[in-house]
């Protein structure tokens, strides 16, 4: 019963809030079609309302597992079904559409306008190449929900064990986690030697360079992880 009632606390609680950032979503987007603020304002808004949305459509699931199961809400893929439903999939499908909405908006928005001020020259190209690395991060995100989503339905169907179930979400995990090390790299890397060849010049200090080698050097020992992770788990029988 406390859970119950936390529960439906919080679905009120972001009910209000919800109403809260739908408004000041309207009101950027009207601000913005004026010329008053820029599309990057604008387009925050929008995704801040629609990720209060999935909140909300969460906490309204945990609720509603809550009261069917009399027990707090469960998350793990071999989580068993409650009452014939299945809350966990129903939860990663709701991530899973935040997430692509969230890439849909700044391919349609965001993507066409800065390719063409590359294009005019008003940008350099390195600023393209960190917007389609991080879609790159989002979209190994997405791949890895959809990973999930499949395990279960397999771990569901009797398809596979809860133990095979774990080795292949960890796995699923970690090449997420390397396809965004990667993403990642390809972004530092060209701007790291940019950075060198202007301390060369006495453009920047050295402070810089050493940051960015820093910063390099920790993203590089990420991606070293989960490669070296991938292979323990398919080591694994």
């Amino acid at each position: 019963k406390v859970e119950i009632a936390r529960l439906e606390t919080e679905v009120k609680i972001k009910t209000a809030f919800l109403g809260l950032k739908k408004d000041r979503a309207a009101q950027t987007e009207n601000r913005f079609s004026l010329g008053l603020i820029g599309e990057d304002e604008a387009l925050a808004a929008q995704l801040d309302a629609d990720r209060a949305a999935a909140d909300l459509e969460r906490s309204a699931l945990d609720l509603e597992e809550a009261k069917a199961s009399g027990q707090a809400p469960r998350g793990e893929l071999y989580a068993p079904l409650v009452d014939g439903r299945d809350f966990v999939s129903e939860r990663l499908e709701i991530e899973r559409r935040t997430s692509r909405f969230a890439v849909k908006l700044r391919r349609d928005r965001v993507e066409p306008a800065l390719r063409h001020r590359v294009e005019l020259g008003l940008v350099p190209k390195r600023d393209l190449d960190e917007f389609d690395a991080s879609l790159a991060g989002q979209e190994a995100a997405i791949g890895d929900l959809e990973n999930r989503l499949a395990l279960r339905k397999k771990f569901l169907a009797g398809e596979i064990s809860a133990a095979e179930l774990e080795i292949l979400a960890r796995t699923s995990a970690a090449e997420k986690d390397l396809r965004e090390a990667r993403s990642a790299i390809e972004i530092i890397r060209p701007h790291l030697e940019d950075l060198r060849a202007k301390a060369a010049a006495g453009l920047v200090p050295p402070d810089a360079v050493k940051s960015a080698e820093l910063g390099l050097s920790a993203i590089e020992a990420r991606a070293d992880l989960a490669i070296k992770e991938i292979e323990i788990l398919k080591g694994i029988k």
